[in-house]
């Protein structure tokens, strides 16, 4: 019967290999081969009720059946064993694998691949082996002709069987857990375990981790006890000391038990990681629910608190200490005081009373105060509740604002910056002296101080400052610092707080004016660019050095210029030697010209850049048409302007 389909091609393929195999003069034309694969396991024991891994160690012990062993290459060919699927198969065993077939790209011969699958047991399985089956998918090249390259690919199928046991260690489980540990405080958190599986566990200890920063044991985030013994069906119950943070909420908190232990063998063992949760109970808390004060700047006042118990249960021995975290606010020499209140109901509330003083250094501005509640519960168990905070803003000891203020400030120039401060106090303020107090490098006040006298509650004063912005300054707005010094009732000199103003400072006014006067060039030609110059200062300027500069298509072949003074409302006419490109367009470009020069400080300065327009123009020719050629007529306009040149220079 003739073959056909896919093994028809197959065979005549072989054949044609065997054929090329028997021609004469040639010496082991195919290479034959296939790979060898083999299954094993590194551990074969899992417990019932674990949760785990089987890793399985895939390798290739692959043989060359014929060929040349000077050709290497091939041989590694016909062994190598491609996209490589392996699945294991549990079916009817107390065993479940949760990983899918695993794949590989390619197992070379001598190489060797780690698979691992998810597996879980159940947790009444009974202890014994069991048998898995493994089944490995792969093709690889089982033949080449080594003169023509040719081909003949095989899909192999494996099957496997490897051996499991679950043995009958020890195993436990969480059955309760009882938490008595208070948000802000320290208890307790019990946890009782039973050994569920078949074997005694020896030397066993229970670590109990937390998995959230909220609930600690001590210092660190996990404890241990011994347990020693624990027989089969024995339960056991392990305390630890734990401590909730302010931060914790009432909810369940996740914690992990684990048991370290000695099987009867004298095998060190580990059970899972056994999750369960802790809630805290609601933390005792002592809210501030009224709160008045009477202190002022420089002055020693009264804080009273008015706190309630809103915890759920009673407290005695309680005192509040009331803390100050600003060297501003202390009570006498101290940073807090302490008041005792004693036996305290829930819903019950006290009032405690301190001496609060506020030193020089003090702000109007609300500082905080931390009430704290130490206090004995019935359980004769000692707490701290959370610290309750409370705002105090002292009363300005003298008040001065601002009003009125404006400024004629010019970048590079000086100008006045004037206002009106107002006495807000509830005294009079002697001697005031505005001070102007900026640190604005390019803003130079003539004078810091300016004195206003005495001023009475409500009473108002102007001031005005001299001062010079520097050239380098930018326009714009900024913001100016006062402050006003004076002398108390008690003669004692103050300083008030910074007084802010924002103000704008404007753009320096321009120098000098330009304006062209004769820019208009053919495009390849060029000549004088002549600009007006004008000194629109108020002052001499000297040493006035012009540059110019341009872009493509216009250059410049004399881009300098010198004018040695120009009055106020002076004017000159500068000239530069420019070119218009033999591309350009018939339009306007701009070219640039700055000035350097000194004013009548003798101080030097930049000015900004100008733009100035020319021209490029196509030259006008006759109606006819007849006109010269644009190249000559450009030289005989050359010529042109040499004999005016000429005839200029003999007058």
């Amino acid at each position: 019967m003739r073959p056909t389909g896919r093994h028809g091609v197959v065979l005549l393929l072989a054949g044609l290999l065997v054929g090329a195999a028997v021609v004469p003069g040639t010496a082991a034309a195919v290479v034959r081969g296939s790979p060898d694969l083999q299954v094993s396991l590194s551990d074969d024991t899992v417990t019932a009720g674990e949760n785990g891994q089987l890793e399985l160690t895939l390798t290739n012990e692959g043989d060359v059946d014929a060929g040349s062993a000077g050709n290497p290459a091939l041989a590694s060919q016909v062994t190598t064993a491609r996209g490589v699927d392996v699945t294991v198969d549990a079916g009817g065993t107390p065993i479940s694998v949760e990983t899918d077939t695993r794949s590989l790209g390619r197992l070379q011969q001598g190489g060797e691949a780690p698979l691992a699958y998810g597996l879980s047991v159940d947790e009444d399985a009974t202890p014994g082996t069991y048998t898995l089956d493994v089944t490995a998918e792969y093709r690889y090249t089982s033949s080449i002709a080594e003169r023509n390259g040719a081909r003949n690919h095989e899909t192999e199928t494996r099957h496997f069987e490897v051996e499991v046991e679950i043995d009958d260690r020890a195993r436990f489980e969480v059955v309760d857990t009882d938490a008595a540990v208070r948000v802000g405080s320290t208890g307790t958190v019990g946890v009782t375990m039973r050994n569920v599986g078949s074997e005694a566990a020896s030397d066993a200890t229970v670590a109990l981790a937390s998995e959230n920063g909220d609930i600690t044991f001590g210092e660190s985030g996990s404890a241990t006890r011994f347990v020693g013994d624990w027989a089969p069906g024995e339960t056991r119950t392990v305390e630890y000391e734990a401590a909730a943070a302010e931060s914790a909420e009432i909810q369940r908190y996740a914690l992990t038990a684990t048991a370290n232990f000695e099987d009867e063998d004298g095998v060190e063992r580990q059970s899972e990681s056994l999750p369960l949760g802790v809630e805290p109970l609601p933390e005792q808390r002592f809210p501030v629910v009224d709160a008045e004060h009477s202190v002022a700047v420089g002055d020693t006042g009264t804080v009273r608190l008015t706190l309630e118990n809103d915890g759920a249960v009673p407290v005695r021995d309680a005192t509040v200490t009331l803390g100050s975290g600003s060297p501003a606010l202390a009570f006498g020499e101290s940073e807090s005081a302490t008041r005792f209140v004693g036996d305290w109901a829930p819903g019950e509330t006290r009032t405690v009373e301190y001496d609060l003083s506020a030193t020089d250094a003090a702000e109007a501005r609300s500082y905080a105060l931390d009430a704290t509640v130490d206090y004995v519960t019935p359980d004769g168990e000692r707490g701290s509740a959370p610290p309750a905070s409370v705002g105090v803003t002292p009363a300005p000891e003298r008040g001065f604002t601002l009003s009125n203020v404006s400024t004629d400030l010019r970048v590079g120039e000086e100008g006045q910056v004037r206002g009106t401060i107002t006495n807000e106090g509830e005294t009079a303020a002697r001697n005031v002296v505005v001070e102007f107090t900026t640190e604005n490098a390019n803003v130079s006040p003539l004078e810091t101080a300016y004195s206003v006298g005495t001023l009475e509650p409500g009473e108002t004063a102007d001031f005005a400052f001299t001062a010079e912005v520097g050239s380098a300054a930018d326009a714009g707005p900024r913001q100016f610092s006062f402050v006003a010094t004076y002398r108390d009732g008690e003669g004692e000199t103050r300083t008030s707080d910074e007084l802010l103003t924002r103000q704008r400072i404007a753009p320096g006014a321009d120098t000098l004016a330009v304006e062209p006067v004769e820019a208009t060039y053919a495009p390849g030609g060029g000549g004088e660019l002549t600009v007006r110059v004008t000194n629109t200062a108020d002052e001499t300027l000297t040493d006035v050095s012009a540059n110019l500069f341009a872009d493509d298509p216009i250059s410049v072949d004399d881009g300098e210029a010198v004018v040695a003074e120009l009055a106020p409302g002076e004017s000159t006419t500068l000239t530069f030697g420019v070119s218009a490109g033999s591309d350009a367009i018939a339009k306007s470009y701009p070219v640039s010209v700055d000035f350097q020069y000194e004013d009548a400080d003798g101080d030097t300065h930049v000015s900004d850049s100008h733009q100035v327009p020319v021209t490029v123009a196509e030259p006008e020719t006759d109606g006819g048409g007849g006109g010269l050629p644009l190249p000559l007529l450009g030289f005989g306009a050359v010529g042109v302007v040499g004999v005016g040149v000429v005839l200029r220079r003999r007058r």
